[in-house]
């Protein structure tokens, strides 16, 4: 009997370890742990800074609609904080002030700082998102750019430097190639037309996730939206019953709706019926009515417009009416960059943002009908003018800002 139950035994424990070693030899997916960025005191009151530069520049933005009409903007405020961070690095006098006092940095080195943290921090967050930023300059073959604002502009931003014949037709092509390589091609044609200045810094922000709550292809369905001039468009509208953030502030309603493990997330809101959104858009508001829990998890029906929008705008007049104007006028001290001073011609940003069900496959089904089945409390259409900000988690770094105006 000993030996019987010692030959089952054995036999039993030589299919255990087979098992085991099958399991050992098939590792799973390492788990997407939503990551945070560590920022010193003085780069948080950097973050505040930034955000209040982004609510500051949309409205400027708005208001530049000769007629009066509401048109769709869409911005980077992170993009262009880059830009003005190589600036930065080579400015002195009041064109190195005007700078900080608006991106909130005592000097240039803090700003490079902050830039370099954030650069080197947001791709590693969550491993299903994407968000990268990446620099360049571009120097045309006739002129010489100081050594010491090379060598601060690699540290900080990049060793991405061309010198190049800059105004030829082929410039062009050459730099909006290597915005498409670092967009994704949501970015190709940066440029129209040959440069005309001499020396050209250009950033890049590409961002790409996956909604955490996929949206059902198959309940998509058009939807009529009512723009800001009483007009009417179709739109494919999104529908889902999530459980997320919402929240509720003087009739507007706010949803948030994650990325991936949640490091990044897309807040909306929308209005009250006849009100202007851009109430809501400034920092200390706009952060009163979405963090610090006065948004709360419950099941909402929310639909959503899909929509791919390009926009492109000319910051120089904004940035000016913020308090940026030297770099643009003949006082400008770019004495950092290269011994003969010269203004800034103009900066430029175009953005694109396409939104969808997130990558969701339609798949057919069998579906069991529940009676357990609760409705959602709340529901959001978006089915009028709103407004968005997709944001970094941990730090409320906003990266895209916009208003949405119609279809």
């Amino acid at each position: 009997m000993l030996k019987i139950h010692s030959r089952y035994l054995s036999i039993g424990l030589g299919g255990v370890m087979m098992v085991l070693g099958a399991c050992s030899s098939d590792s799973p997916e390492p788990e997407n742990i939503r990551g945070e960025i560590t920022l010193s005191p003085n780069q948080q009151q950097l973050t505040t800074c930034q955000n209040t530069f982004a609510f500051d520049l949309l409205k400027e933005l708005k208001g530049l609609t000769p007629d009066g009409s509401k048109e769709n903007v869409i911005i980077s405020p992170l993009s262009a904080s880059y830009c003005l961070g190589m600036l930065a690095t080579g400015a002195e006098g009041v064109t190195l002030t005007q700078i900080t006092d608006r991106l909130g940095g005592i000097d240039a080195t803090d700003i490079n700082g902050f830039h370099r943290t954030i650069l080197e921090s947001l791709p590693g967050l969550d491993r299903t998102t994407t968000a990268t930023l990446a620099n360049s300059m571009w120097i045309d073959n006739s002129v010489t750019v100081k050594e010491s604002y090379r060598d601060r502009f690699s540290y900080c931003y990049g060793n991405n430097l061309f010198t190049l014949h800059m105004h030829e037709a082929s410039t062009a092509e050459k730099i909006n190639r290597w915005c498409a390589d670092r967009t994704d091609n949501l970015i190709t044609d940066l440029l129209s037309e040959a440069p005309k200045g001499d020396i050209l810094l250009v950033n890049t922000l590409h961002f790409e996730g996956k909604w955490s709550h996929k949206f059902n292809e198959n309940a998509t369905r058009a939807h009529t939206f009512h723009n800001a001039d009483n007009s009417k468009s179709t739109v494919q509208m999104m529908r889902e019953d999530l459980t997320i953030e919402y929240g509720e502030h003087e009739g507007a309603k706010l949803i948030r709706l994650p990325y991936g493990n949640g490091a990044y997330s897309m807040v909306m809101i929308l209005p009250a019926e006849g009100t202007d959104v851009t109430g809501l858009l400034t920092e200390s508001q706009y952060r009163s009515i979405t963090s610090n829990g006065a948004m709360k998890t419950e099941r909402v029906k929310v639909e959503i417009p899909k929509f791919d929008i390009t926009d492109e705008n000319i910051l120089n007049s904004p940035l000016a009416s913020l308090g940026i104007s030297s770099i643009f006028g003949a006082d400008a001290d770019l004495s950092g960059i290269m011994e003969n001073n010269c203004p800034v011609d103009g900066i430029m940003q175009k953005c694109r943002i396409i939104v969808d069900e997130g990558g969701t496959k339609a798949a057919a089904g069998t579906v069991t009908e529940v009676d357990t089945y609760l409705p959602p409390e709340y529901n959001i259409k978006i089915d009028r003018p709103f407004a968005f900000v997709i944001e970094e988690q941990s730090t409320g770094l906003i990266l895209f800002i916009g208003l949405i105006y119609g279809f």
